[in-house]
């Protein structure tokens, strides 16, 4: 017989034991014909992707079975953040989708080599409908901050529904001027639940989760939440040191800050006006200059501007307040109509037909996205960037009300 010495059966014991410490992600979503029976796992290796909701990385995939069931792994899922999704008939399985009411995707964070994470849900609405079973602190935190983001969902879905009953009527000017009126309650709803989500993740010890709802709350443009983000990472930091993503938003929070900082000089502006004469930005010398990057196709400049930046124009235009207006649209009579419509005319318009390329504002101005906002001096100094909404509003004030 064959004798196995104590010490070696209780390596190959420990071994077999390690082998089977592994991650299942398991539970049941009610099929819906127009979701495809199949799930897909993003894993987020970079936080900003996460911030950003730009999952590229799908590292496994399973179907949903007729009785809504499905399982992936167990395997060895690496410690971080992820995302499940359905993809939609029709759609390619390498984004996830949020269409009208509709999205298709929650995110879970993996912290245990050996985890048995159960979800159920509902495939046309998996976003708000997912309810994690016996979660862990991380994903028990992750299903808190979906919950004070319901009033946001619930009021944007009530306008939608309403906003497409008239334009089934085909009267777009009523359906439009009726989606800008509900415009700001739905950004006092989101400016209040991503407050809410703010100070969950500050009172919380389970670093994954909180960082995993930061992503509900847009805090992935580090600079204009440089305060929070400080006084988190040195709290963070202390209770997970080696956290990888926490090494990534102190290095952001480090480029960003020696970017276009505030405090340094904005690059010159020189483009074509409405009437063809170029425009410096330079030549502007009032005491505070708001540069607004826009377009006429982008809804959520628009309603900045309407919101808060015409409100303001008309309070302090005479007290040293110029707006300075960069359309980033590639086509002029877009353009054109757009500032005709919303009276931009009262304030300086430039335009950048090539703004995406080698030279265009996108790169002069370190930006991807818009509404982008520089409030620069007198003398071309940057004295605040990235602010919107009641945000930017309190900043003109205290600034010109010195």
């Amino acid at each position: 017989m064959l004798r196995i010495p104590v010490i070696a059966l209780f390596v190959l014991t420990c071994g077999i034991t390690t082998a089977q410490a592994q991650v299942t992600i398991q539970g049941n979503i009610k099929p819906h014909p127009e979701w495809r029976n199949m799930v897909y796992l993003f894993y987020f290796p970079k936080y900003k992707d996460v911030t950003q909701g730009l999952p590229n990385w799908i590292i496994d995939s399973a179907s949903v079975h007729s009785d809504g069931s499905f399982r992936l792994g167990p395997k060895n899922y690496q410690k971080g953040i992820y995302r499940l999704s359905i993809p939609p008939i029709g759609k390619s399985n390498a984004y996830f989708i949020t269409e009208g009411t509709n999205s298709n995707y929650l995110n879970l964070v993996v912290t245990q080599p050996s985890e048995n994470i159960q979800i159920t849900g509902v495939a046309d609405s998996l976003h708000l409908s997912f309810r994690f079973q016996s979660p862990s602190p991380d994903n028990a935190l992750i299903q808190k901050g979906v919950e004070a983001l319901k009033p946001v969902y619930h009021t944007f879905n009530s306008t939608i529904a309403e906003y497409m009953e008239i334009m089934r009527t085909v009267d777009t000017a009523a359906a439009m001027e009726f989606y800008t009126t509900k415009q700001p309650e739905i950004f006092k709803a989101l400016i209040s639940a991503h407050d809410s989500i703010r100070v969950l993740a500050a009172q919380s010890s389970h670093v994954y989760g909180a960082l995993a709802i930061l992503r509900y709350a847009h805090m992935g443009y580090y600079l204009p939440n440089a305060a929070y983000w400080d006084e988190q990472l040195a709290r963070l930091e202390k209770l997970d040191p080696n956290n990888p993503y926490l090494n990534q938003i102190r290095n952001d929070l480090d480029k960003e800050r020696g970017i276009l900082s505030i405090g340094s000089k904005a690059p010159d502006i020189v483009l074509p006006s409405p009437g063809g004469a170029s425009l410096k930005l330079s030549d502007v010398k009032k005491h505070l200059t708001i540069i607004d990057f826009w377009a006429s196709w982008c809804g959520p400049c628009i309603m900045e501007s309407k919101n808060t930046i015409k409100p303001l124009h008309e309070k302090w235009a005479d007290k040293g307040l110029e707006v300075f207006a960069v359309s980033v649209d590639a086509k002029d009579d877009l353009w054109q109509k757009a500032m005709q419509k919303n009276n931009y005319e009262r304030w300086l318009n430039v335009r950048d037909a090539n703004a995406g390329s080698k030279g265009g504002v996108y790169t002069l101005y370190n930006f991807t996205a818009i509404p982008t906002i520089y409030l620069v001096d007198e003398n071309m100094n940057i004295v605040a960037k990235n602010l919107r909404g009641p945000m930017l509003t309190d900043f003109v004030e205290q600034y010109l009300g010195r």
